[in-house]
């Protein structure tokens, strides 16, 4: 058993140990009281001393041996040595509890020793806290705390420790995390920081939930970390503690809550102070904000010139419209603001966590000097997987972790070197170079620039053909036909309706009631569908003796050349143009993945030169497959109208 394994079976013990005795109704009363324990140990540990093993010998020797007594004595004696807990800070335990307390001891002492003897590369309470005991204790995310798992803390201080090794680093040197949960991002930094003096290195935490700072203390505290201040304060609303910082930091890694609401009244006194993107928005009245949106526009307001932000974003930031949007536009039209890195997440990042929303780990530099193009990658796999027990989520180790490839596919870039086109830097995992003038009109979604996408497009270029936008020979007709009248009589076509790619389930569509009317659609259109597009559906429309419409998730698209919609169906499902379709989507997990209008407009078609051989043949197989699709439909519903008769025959 490895030592995370064996880390993780004694938590698993240390819970069923609370519940057994009916240790503490309150969850976060263990949380306390375990964070207790794991402080007077490790504290012991750096000072060589032995105290609490001594105590647990103790105890085995003899029974009647007074082990809660000791253990208040000690942990009274350490709180004055350190400055985590408050004067009154006790444990919580029953004097009489001596076995409690022994068998809790034992699994404490073995579940640290199996992280501090056999893993240098782990994040002690960012996993014991923020993922296993929390999610073992609760059965609800509480504060919003989605804590960062070790991969992706590593990776985002790894990158930040490379883009500082060419820089000069003579003054102190200031970090920041404005929601620094249990300190993970601060204490991962210092430990792998060889570019700093230590002794220059200056770390500021802050978060609105005391609990959490309590926890982050005690993290840089394992990490013996001293240059620290760690503040309880909100660091979006009103005045903190982090005011006298503003233009003052180097370097600020952080993962923000994501989805908490606040109204331009609660922020418009110091709007143009915290938030200079965003400010004429805010002063005006009626509009609200989410916290990753303000995180981002207030962590730029704290860099100071050359200074960098690595944040952890949800999907919303990246590709929605609105607020998200336009701070999009703002940042990347901004003089003194480089996008230098978007880094696509896989889901199960945060699954551990209780959440399964698509992220992005954002980096932005604060400089004059801006960059000429900016490092696109997509992570597919990150090293594990979490399954639940017994109600508990656990992360196990399943498939290699990419975030490893990516930074060395990231060091190897050169961002001063103009490229006129995306530049492939890694198939697998996908690592693309764009333009960074491209972030000002196209998407910012990472996946978009997939490395398979290009490699499609290059196997697609041959003489005889031409690639050309969908968007060239196809007209987009869907937002016309939401105006058209729709007859009461009409039946309407679900995506679920379309069987083996691109036929249709008569059965189905004549039995089916939508909740809403859907779009007018007529005999001879070409629909495809633009959710979950990895599940081709593509539909010529048959001509049937009742009006049709069909969901809002279709694009309804008519050939503009003379080529039948037959024929636009058969390029649809080409294999080379599905992988262009798959790598430009959005959307929160794989189920619910969508293609935009926009960008279904613009996937490249292969398409031979008019008046080739090829031009000539690809019209002659389309038309032949429009003679043997019309006559598999008609058979299709001819098979389903005699169904239907003889049913009706035995009632």
């Amino acid at each position: 058993m490895t030592s995370i394994e064996t880390f993780y079976s004694e938590l698993a013990q240390i819970r069923e140990l609370f519940h057994k005795y009916g240790k503490f109704d309150d969850a976060n009363a263990k949380l306390d009281e375990i964070a207790k324990y794991i402080t007077m140990y490790v504290y012991e540990a750096q000072k060589g001393q032995d105290d609490i093993k001594s105590f647990i010998l103790a105890y085995e020797q003899n029974n009647d041996y007074q082990l809660v007594t000791s253990l208040k004595r000690l942990f009274s004696n350490i709180t004055e040595h350190i400055d985590i807990f408050d004067n009154k800070a006790n444990l919580n335990i029953e004097d009489n509890d001596n076995h409690f307390a022994y068998l809790l001891l034992k699994l404490v002492v073995s579940s640290v020793d199996s992280v501090l003897n056999g893993s240098k590369n782990f994040d002690l309470l960012n996993e014991c806290f923020g993922h296993f005991i929390r999610d073992s204790f609760r059965n609800h995310i509480e504060d919003a705390q989605y804590m960062t798992p070790y991969e992706a803390v590593e990776l985002m201080c790894e990158m930040a420790l490379f883009d500082l090794k060419d820089e000069e680093n003579n003054a102190e040197f200031t970090i920041l995390d404005p929601c620094c949960g249990v300190g993970s991002f601060l204490s991962t930094f210092y430990q792998k920081n060889n570019i700093v003096e230590k002794q220059q290195l200056r770390l500021i935490g802050q978060d609105k939930v005391e609990r959490m700072v309590k926890l982050s203390k005690i993290n840089l505290f394992l990490a013996n970390i001293q240059n620290q201040v760690i503040a309880n304060d909100n660091s979006l609303v009103g005045k903190s503690f982090l005011d006298e910082y503003e233009g003052k930091i180097d370097l600020i890694l952080t993962n923000p809550p994501f989805g908490a609401k606040f109204s331009s009244g609660e922020l418009k006194h110091l709007a143009k102070q915290h938030y200079p993107l965003l400010q004429d928005l805010i002063l005006k009245n009626g509009t609200n904000f989410s916290s990753e949106i303000l995180f981002i526009d207030r962590c730029l307001q704290m860099l100071k010139p050359n200074g960098k932000l690595l944040a952890v974003v949800p999907d919303s930031v990246i590709s929605s419209a609105g607020l998200a949007n336009m701070l999009r536009c703002r940042l990347a039209y901004k003089k003194n603001v480089q996008v230098k890195a978007i880094i696509e997440l896989p889901a199960v990042t945060f699954a551990q966590a209780g959440t399964r929303t698509k992220t992005s780990i954002l980096y932005l530099q604060k400089t004059d000097n801006l960059h000429k193009s900016t490092f696109m990658a997509k992570c597919e796999n990150i090293g594990f997987e979490v399954s639940t027990k017994k109600g508990a989520t656990v992360k196990y180790a399943e498939g290699e972790n990419e975030l490893p490839k990516i930074l060395t596919a990231y060091k190897k870039t050169n961002f001063d070197e103009p490229i006129e086109k995306e530049l492939v830097l890694s198939q697998k995992p996908s690592c693309v170079l764009i333009n960074s003038e491209l972030l000002k009109t196209q998407s910012w979604t990472a996946s978009h620039y997939n490395a398979e996408k290009y490699e499609a497009i290059n196997l697609l270029k041959n003489n005889e053909i031409q690639l050309v936008k969908l968007s060239e020979i196809a007209k987009f007709e869907t937002n016309i036909r939401k105006k058209e009248v729709i007859l009461p009589e009409s039946k309407c076509i679900s995506v679920l309706h379309i069987v083996n790619s691109d036929n249709l389930n008569y059965e189905e569509l004549l039995t089916y009631n939508p909740k809403y009317q859907g779009t007018v659609c007529k005999g001879g259109d070409l629909l495809f569908s633009k959710i979950n597009p990895r599940i081709l559906r593509v539909l010529v429309v048959p001509e049937l003796d009742f009006p049709l419409t069909c969901s809002s998730e279709f694009e309804i698209m008519n050939s503009k050349t003379e080529l039948s919609n037959y024929a636009l169906k058969l390029l649809l499902m080409l294999p080379y143009v599905q992988t262009q379709i798959n790598a430009t989507t959005s959307g929160t997990s794989s189920s619910h993945n969508r293609i935009k209008s926009q960008d279904l407009g613009n996937i490249l078609i292969p398409l031979p030169y008019k008046n080739t051989e090829k031009y000539q043949k690809l019209v002659q197989k389309a038309s032949i497959y429009e003679q043997k699709d019309k006559q598999f439909n008609h058979l299709r519903f001819e098979m389903f109208q005699l169904k239907n008769d003889v049913f009706e025959l035995t009632i």
